[in-house]
């Protein structure tokens, strides 16, 4: 198995030719004469140097191997239409169903095609829709729409569902447009978050003021406590109503069988057009909503003082100087991250596949994306696009063991599904583990690439100024790791591979930029407050730096600016140490205030009790000199931040509890008061 993503070749060595396509060989005749075998050796001299020149040199794109190809997509007949119309199975006595998802890390997407995958067994033949790419005049034509809809940020919708939930919601829909359609919503939130579930429960809510018809009550699942007990109570009520509204009275077995939508086979190689893996093939594939680029590592050191545990933090920058990529302050840079290399070559090996082998994905209605690109490599596909190490949801097991052909995999994998589920859940295995653990289950790629998880962008808050380099820009990355049960450490995926990039070597990163709502205010002097422990620094740094060029230029006066930042302890985790002290020093910080969690000699402390310890002075600033409050970092944390200050404006500012409730709503309202929280 190749280790390097750049510059890899994979082919066989001599006279046998390896490719993707099959296995070329030359036959000699070793009884010739003298002049048979002078031509004889010459057409091995130049059969040796072809396979040096273009399957063996370093010439060839440091962003991936590569092979060639020729694929002429099938023209669509009228035949193959009328197939997915009428569909195999008896598909022509099954009710239309269409599951929409807004989704930002997959999860509602998974949901969508769990119900999708259970349809034909309760009387539905399903389609899933990503929001992003549907024609939304044509949902009053829908049937039964049902909407898996996460919530993100402060009450938002997800990024592919944001188009569709603005007109949804817009004035110009007309009432009663939708008293044709049934509909179901299932909502994803959580609870840490002041809006929980508020985007799903504004598609239920809207959806009903359009004379949508709602089959069941709108469902709510919590990701940060039930979410899996949540999601399965409603789907079996959903089933329920379903059926029931519909008058579907028996279900079918034998029908809620995994039938995979795609089939798979290797593509046909020829020399005149080559396969470009890696990144390359990465970037040409990435939705082009992303405006993805390809852009050089320039900088990656670490930033902790203490590295024990295994523990790291560091600060990477990328160079946009020939990318066509701007960037503002405190923006934030999605980054599509790849799986790590041994754990690629496990899959593999486990699902007996050659790296090299460059394959075929296409739906068998001829209407359906591919999850992966249509054209792709055993190698890029489990490197770039498919998530096998996270953990399965139990949902999926049953899946599995229609696969397996040994009777004690399959009893074991319904168990962990049903009755053993609890010691599934505790040790916690990967889908690659799942499958190592279950050898008999022989998984079809074209059914693998359907079931396995997508690999989703992840998002980083950016800590670099774009007015002091906005041809370069940076973010603070801390390594994600969790010790599993068994010996067993899972590593997390985006941060292990940003931690590998390494400037010496020349790597690059596909990313693209997503707007924030952190903006330092536009009035020249106006306080600001900042609140970030750990990473959550990072928007903050962005903000100091643009503070440093503000001072530095002579433009305008810079306002207080207070920093709260928490850690563990001063000489093992505290990050931008000497940025801090530097910009207190020379007042670009009026204020740097911090708290240790992990101290000797100091008891424990978090940033809400520094908070209070500076009440009144914090009070002030906000009430009385109209503060903006800026706050970055995990939901607990920002939950105990809005309880802290409606407890100081009560305290200090003269405040009933009402009053301070309406006061910090109040600062929402009018962009005083921003948060870019995680769980």
């Amino acid at each position: 198995y190749q280790r390097r993503v750049h510059g890899d070749r994979v082919y066989g060595q001599t006279s046998v030719i390896h490719t993707a396509g099959g296995i070329y060989t030359r036959d000699f005749n070793m009884d010739l004469g003298s002049s048979e075998i002078f031509f004889s050796i010459l057409i091995v001299v130049v059969v040796t140097f072809i396979i040096y020149k273009f399957f063996l040199s370093d010439s060839s794109s440091k962003s991936g191997f590569s092979q060639a190809y020729t694929y002429t997509p099938p023209a669509k007949s009228s035949k193959t239409e009328q197939k997915d119309d009428a569909c195999d199975d008896g598909a022509q006595k099954l009710l239309p169903m269409t599951l929409f998802y807004g989704s930002q890390s997959g999860t509602a997407e998974g949901f969508a095609r769990e119900i999708a995958g259970e349809a034909r067994a309760h009387g539905f033949k399903a389609t899933v829709v990503d929001l992003e790419g549907y024609d939304m005049d044509k949902l009053d034509s829908e049937k039964l729409a049902v909407f898996a809809m996460a919530t993100f940020g402060e009450g938002e919708p997800t990024d592919n569902a944001a188009a569709f939930y603005e007109w949804l919601l817009s004035d110009d829909r007309d009432v009663g447009m939708l008293s044709g359609v049934d509909f179901a919503v299932f909502a994803l939130g959580n609870r840490q978050y002041e809006h929980f579930c508020a985007a799903g429960r504004k598609v239920d809510s809207r959806m009903d003021e359009l004379g949508g018809h709602r089959i069941i009550e709108h469902g709510e699942g919590d990701d940060d406590g039930t979410l899996e007990e949540d999601w399965n109570k409603w789907k079996v009520e959903f089933w329920g109503a379903s059926k029931k509204h519909f008058g579907i009275s028996s279900e079918n077995e034998s029908d809620n069988l995994f039938v995979p939508s795609f089939v798979s086979e290797i593509v046909e190689l020829s020399e005149e057009k080559p396969y470009i893996g890696g990144l390359d093939h990465v970037v040409k594939n990435v939705d082009s909503k992303y405006r993805a680029v390809l852009a050089p590592v320039v900088e990656n050191r670490e930033i902790r003082q203490n590295l024990d545990g295994g523990e790291s933090t560091v600060h990477i920058e990328f160079d946009l100087s020939n990318v066509k990529l701007a960037y503002l302050s405190a923006d934030n840079l999605g980054v599509f991250a790849r799986n790590d290399y041994k754990c690629a070559a496990r899959m593999m090996k486990r699902l007996d596949l050659q790296p090299n082998q460059v394959l075929l994905v296409k739906a068998k209605d001829g209407k359906k994306k591919s999850p992966i690109p249509p054209v792709c490599s055993v190698h890029d596909a489990l490197l770039w696009y498919l998530d096998f190490t996270t953990i399965p949801r139990p949902s999926l097991l049953p899946t599995l063991a229609q696969f397996a052909t040994e009777a004690e995999d399959k009893q074991r994998l319904l168990e962990w599904a049903n009755e053993k589920k609890d010691e599934y859940h505790e040790h916690k295995m990967s889908l690659l583990e799942v499958l190592e653990s279950c050898p008999s289950v022989d998984l079809p790629w074209s059914a693998f690439v359907e079931l396995c998880p997508k690999l989703q962008p992840r998002f980083y808050t950016i800590s670099t100024s774009s007015l002091e380099q906005p041809k370069r820009v940076g973010i603070t990355s801390s390594l994600s790791f969790e010790e599993l049960p068994g010996s067993r450490r899972y590593n997390g995926i985006a941060t292990s591979y940003l931690k590998s990039l390494r400037v010496d070597k020349q790597d690059q990163a596909c990313v693209f930029v997503r707007s924030s709502q952190f903006r330092l205010p536009k009035k020249a002097g106006t306080p600001i407050v900042m609140i970030g422990p750990g990473t959550g620094v990072a928007p903050f740094r962005a903000f100091w730096r643009d503070l440093a060029y503000f001072k530095s230029k002579g433009t305008g006066n810079i306002g207080d600016s207070w920093l709260f930042f928490g850690c563990r302890h001063p000489e093992k985790d505290h990050i931008y140490k000497d940025e801090m002290e530097e910009c207190e020093k020379n007042q670009v910080l009026a204020r740097v205030v911090l708290a240790y969690s992990r101290h000797e000699t100091i008891p424990k402390t978090y940033v809400q009790d520094k908070m209070k310890e500076h009440g009144k002075e914090l009070c002030d600033l906000i009430c009385q000199q109209n503060s903006y409050v800026f706050v970055c970092g995990g939901t607990a944390m920002g939950r105990g931040v809005r309880e802290t200050l409606v407890t100081l404006f009560e305290q200090h500012g003269g405040m009933t509890n009402s009053k301070a409730q309406d006061y910090f709503k109040k600062m929402q309202k009018d962009s005083r008061y921003y948060a870019e929280l995680w769980s």
